[in-house]
């Protein structure tokens, strides 16, 4: 199912707040890695009608200089007959530099692997004359090798079902020179394309389903004016069909490793996974040539700032924050650095490749967006100029305001700078939590008292126990807290609704006032397909 959309806008799963911890930053020419690579869904040797790709996961699991995924891919044999099923999986990957400082290693490395065509006579010059006639009157090159090449050029390519590794039956690689695709591109040479095809055998009874799982593993593009940007395309559809439509594509990253952008004709649901994974569903999808979709990350902040960077968020499945007090007072962080960013992207254009060193990508260039739910806590922080006197800093309108005991981020990091402080008299016993979960949850992490550090946390009141309750009446459970800087873990039964969280004792700090710097929750997707096959990714 398709919905139109006549403009670029972002609609973030969880919008991510960033924040910049001063230290030096370099600016190096390794910005631009050289090649631009792009992966995709398996797709049959040639159209299949009968064999089904019924439901799908495609889960970025690391985004820097190399893109990994990994693939499980449902597929149902609706004939009666067996089915060698022969699953292509593609890639490809543009150079178009060839001077030694920005062309890519992997180009350094087809001169090993393929020295007959690839050796050029001086490495250290531009190499784009020298590869050119060594085509000579040819329109393509093509190999077939073996996966030992490919993990020589630093591709990876591996399928299993039900844990049995599938041997590739055939590699194939073809290079030819391509026209840049866009007009702005024309003018700064040919583009050397390198295409991988990777063919798996896969044999399905008659009307059996059959689960194979992939990693894949490929350099990433990176470039960017001035702070590094990752780009990973996705290919959806292939050169040839499975038979109908998919059923269910899950896209799965982590909120911290990258933004997902969409294709905004795509219908789709967005969902959380555990602490920190975000889940997008597009049903229903008849995939067409050239529809992608594709990962992309950018170092935060200004880097005339010369910061590095930490990161914070919020979850989208937690709501209508409110609390019975709050300190309401402003603070000022310094050192700091502030930025909003979306972690999901819908635009009509998702290039296949980037093609020009120096810039920025072209996802990020566009000038109509539209940014929608905004992260409340990124909504009452406010960033100060680097070029003041006393330095970069952010500063916080109501650093204790119940909206930062929700926020996600690393544990010694900015989220535990600030925290949910009740201002009732007293030693806080009564005051209260509110908020609505919109998914499940099986657990619950909670950091106690104000955390900023040792000082901050003995003068405040921390939470010896609290009762944790769900406005319809389901759930209701008094639960004591430790006193010490941990965390505190409590496997939960927790359905979507609204709950309050109630202190009933505390541990007393030099000041009556209590807090809690973090509360955060491991939501489950129900979709049963997604949650007999998506398990958490091993270390």
């Amino acid at each position: 199912m398709r919905l139109p959309s006549p403009f670029l806008r972002f609609l973030p799963l969880a919008l991510v707040l960033t924040l910049s911890v001063s230290a030096s930053l370099s600016l190096r020419a390794e910005h631009y890695s050289g090649v631009s690579s792009i992966a995709g869904l398996p797709f049959p040797e040639k159209d299949l009608p009968g064999v089904s790709l019924n439901h799908g996961i495609v889960e970025l699991r690391a985004l820097d200089t190399l893109a990994q995924y990994r693939l499980v891919l449902d597929f149902k044999n609706n004939t009666s007959e067996y089915q060698a099923t022969q699953m292509i999986t593609p890639m490809r990957f543009y150079f178009n530099e060839f001077r030694p400082d920005l062309r890519a290693p992997m180009l350094e490395r087809l001169a090993d692997v393929f020295p007959t065509d690839f050796q050029v006579a001086n490495p250290y010059s531009d190499t784009r004359a020298d590869l050119q006639a060594a085509f000579g009157k040819r329109l393509f090159i093509r190999k077939f090798v073996t996966t030992m090449d490919l993990a020589r050029l630093g591709i990876a390519c591996q399928a299993e079902i039900e844990g049995t590794p599938l041997s590739a039956k055939k590699i194939f690689l073809e290079f030819r020179w391509v026209e840049p695709v866009k007009a702005e591109w024309q003018g700064t040479g040919r583009v050397l394309c390198m295409e991988v095809r990777v063919q798996h055998e896969v044999l399905i009874k008659p009307g059996e389903n059959r689960t194979v799982e992939m990693r894949l593993k490929l350099p990433s593009l990176i470039t960017g004016k001035t702070l590094p940007q990752h780009y990973a395309p996705f290919e959806l559809a292939g050169q040839s069909r499975w038979d109908g439509n998919i059923d269910q594509l899950f896209v799965v990253n982590n909120i911290h490793e990258a933004t997902l952008a969409l294709p905004a004709s795509f219908s789709h649901r967005r969902f959380q996974e555990g602490l920190e994974n975000n889940v997008t569903l597009i049903e229903n999808l008849s995939v067409r040539s050239g529809d992608r979709i594709a990962f992309y990350n950018r170092s935060p902040g200004d880097a005339d700032c010369d910061v590095a960077t930490s990161q914070i968020s919020f979850p989208s499945a937690v709501r209508n924050i409110s609390a019975s007090s709050y300190l309401n007072r402003p603070k000022e962080f310094p050192n700091l650095q502030v930025e909003e960013r979306a972690t999901l992207l819908l635009t009509s254009e998702i290039p296949e490749y980037e093609h020009l060193s120096g810039f920025d990508l072209t996802l990020l260039s566009a000038t109509s967006q539209i940014s929608t739910l905004p992260n409340p806590a990124a909504q009452r922080i406010t960033s100060l100029p680097c070029n003041r006197p006393e330095g970069p800093a952010i500063s916080i309108d109501g650093y204790c305001h119940p909206v930062f005991a929700f926020d996600l981020g690393p544990e010694k990091g900015i989220q535990m700078q600030t925290a949910w402080c009740e201002d009732a008299a007293g030693p806080g016993k009564g005051e209260y939590l509110r908020f609505e979960l919109t998914q499940p949850a099986h657990s619950m992490h909670v950091h106690n008292g104000y955390q900023f550090n040792d000082e901050k946390y003995a003068a405040n009141n921390r939470l010896r126990t609290f009762t944790l309750k769900s406005e319809d009446g389901r759930f209701s459970k008094v639960l004591p807290v430790t006193d010490l800087r941990i965390l505190n873990l409590y496997d939960l039964d927790l359905q979507p609704g609204f709950y309050t969280l109630s202190i009933d004792g505390t541990y007393d700090g030099s000041s009556p006032t209590a807090c809690l710097s973090a509360i955060y929750f491991e939501f489950d997707v129900t979709e049963p397909w997604f949650r007999q096959h998506f398990r958490k990714p091993t270390k």
